[in-house]
C-alpha cells in the first residue's frame, strides 16, 4: 500500500467519525453489567465512558 492510499484512508476514516456519543455503564441490583446510550434508571449505579 502506498503512502497516498493510506494518508486517504485515515482521512476517509476520521471524517466518518466526527459525532461523539456517551455510553452509560449501569450496574443492575442483581449484580448484571448493562452498556447503554442512555442514562441509567433511577436505582442503578453509573458510570459515562467516552
Amino acid at each position: 500500500m502506498n503512502i497516498i492510499t493510506l494518508l486517504l484512508l485515515i482521512g476517509i476514516t476520521a471524517s466518518v467519525h466526527t459525532e461523539e456519543v456517551d455510553v452509560y455503564t449501569c450496574y443492575t441490583s442483581s449484580k448484571s453489567v448493562v452498556f447503554q446510550a442512555t442514562p441509567c434508571s433511577s436505582g442503578e449505579k453509573q458510570k459515562v465512558v467516552g
